[in-house]
């Protein structure tokens, strides 16, 4: 909320097959088309997203509108 000045979120959450499956979209600003030099936020969640053994994919909303953020993982110890 605080970067992407959305007014609207959907997190959708989901278990199949023993995989995590998490879905976040907002309604936001969208994307910078250049990333901060030094700026780690988008970098430590895929860590993260990495060290579960999972992926971690962010793109632009429909329309140019919005960030969704999907993460895949396994459920489970960390990889």
């Amino acid at each position: 909320m605080r970067h992407a000045e959305a007014r609207n979120v959907e997190v959708l959450l989901s278990v199949i097959d023993g995989r995590l499956h998490l879905l976040v979209a907002d309604d936001g600003r969208g994307l910078p088309d250049r990333v901060r030099p030094g700026a780690n936020g988008l970098r430590s969640m895929r860590n993260r997203a990495e060290a579960l053994g999972g992926e971690l994919r962010i793109t632009g909303g429909e329309g140019g509108r919005g960030t969704v953020v999907a993460l895949h993982a396994p459920l489970g110890r960390a990889a």
